[in-house]
């Protein structure tokens, strides 16, 4: 299979941060927020994960038959995902929750009651509707994520020739349909439908876009292109980026977000397909080991942000200190937790197996 995309990298590193910018809303409230649409940057990170699920679905296939343990094969898969994430996840938790707490001033029987409270969502089962509570609203990518996941990645194994050409896109056509004509565009995704949360259907058509991504990619590498044909492609990438980014520093959600997922789509195209404005870039050795740092960093930053946007005015309060000041100070902190983050994940998978064995040995008798 294909090496890691640096430039999907950097990208994540780039729609991470505007993510954290966009929760500026909490601080500044809609009428001052930088990047008032920029939950829009989430399409980007579904369309990358259902390129990514594709991706592991050949690899899968070629080293078994189709439809072999589709049960014991999806758990891996997802497994693996978990695992990819879960050092970062759990730790940005709990500095969120002691945090939190910590704003608060309570007892210690009330931080028990919250504990209790808040601790379903480290089920990643949130956007079942199960459990609606939990500390950090950014996590519902996660949990609508693996449970589409869930369901189309023995689909695709299973019957991939029909859902790769027939129902991955349909899925995604109708879903967005669905989504724009009842709600007027994709945003909002703990909101209830009536069967599943709106944050569910989205997942589920935007991981169908990256299937589709995925082929149009090979598609377009397999081509042996001029040299002005490449240019064309690699500015036809960069002003896709740069207009989708302007789209949402300036607009607020509307129908006019579909056009844009769609730009985002021939984008990752564009992107994964080696042809685009990164390919020759990112290839040195120097932004190679930069882009590596930018992508381990976003999933710091995404997880690390947005307990500090939505409490920081209950300690900088906006009737002593200015907006300004208060927007440096959420930036700087969520930087520097997400840097804390990623260095606390670091050290737990360079030690956590010594630890995990010796808790097994102290635990689990032998035979």
């Amino acid at each position: 299979m294909e090496q890691r995309n640096r430039e999907v990298d950097f990208l994540r590193f780039v729609f991470a941060v505007i993510i954290m910018l966009h929760h500026s809303r909490y601080v500044l409230g809609d009428e001052n927020c930088l990047f008032l649409g920029g939950s829009l940057a989430v399409e980007f990170f579904f369309i990358v994960s259902g390129y990514l699920m594709m991706a592991s679905i050949l690899r899968a296939e070629r080293r078994q038959s189709a439809g072999a343990a589709l049960g014991t094969e999806t758990y891996h898969f997802l497994l693996r995902k978990i695992r990819a994430f879960l050092p970062e996840y759990l730790i940005a938790w709990f500095i969120g929750f002691f945090l939190i707490e910590g704003f608060g001033f309570p007892g210690p029987r009330q931080v028990l009651h919250d504990f209790g409270k808040y601790f379903f969502e480290l089920s990643l089962i949130k956007m079942s509707g199960i459990f609606t509570g939990g500390i950090d609203g950014c996590m519902w990518y996660l949990s609508a994520m693996l449970l589409c996941m869930a369901v189309l990645y023995p689909l695709i194994r299973r019957y991939k020739d029909f859902m790769v050409h027939i129902g991955a896109p349909l899925t995604a056509m109708f879903l967005l349909g669905y989504l724009c004509r009842t709600f007027g565009h994709p945003r909002d995704p703990v909101e209830w439908t009536g069967l599943v949360y709106k944050g569910d259907l989205r997942a589920m058509a935007e991981l169908c876009l990256g299937v589709v991504a995925f082929y149009a990619a090979a598609r377009l590498r397999a081509l042996r292109l001029t040299k002005p044909a490449r240019i064309l492609i690699r500015l036809a990438g960069s002003g896709i980026y740069a207009a989708v980014i302007l789209y949402m520093y300036k607009e607020d959600p509307s129908t006019a977000d579909y056009f844009y997922i769609f730009l985002l789509l021939i984008a990752v195209i564009l992107t994964f397909s080696g042809q685009g404005a990164g390919s020759g870039l990112f290839g040195k050795p120097f932004a190679a080991k930069l882009t590596q740092f930018f992508a381990k960093y976003s999933t710091a930053l995404y997880f690390s942000h947005l307990y500090f946007a939505q409490h920081i005015n209950n300690v900088l309060t906006p009737a002593h200190y200015s907006g300004r000041f208060r927007m440096t100070v959420y930036v700087t902190v969520s930087l520097l937790n997400g840097l804390l983050v990623l260095l606390l994940a670091a050290c737990w998978r360079r030690h956590g197996k010594k630890l995990t064995t010796a808790l097994r040995r102290f635990l689990i008798a032998k035979a």
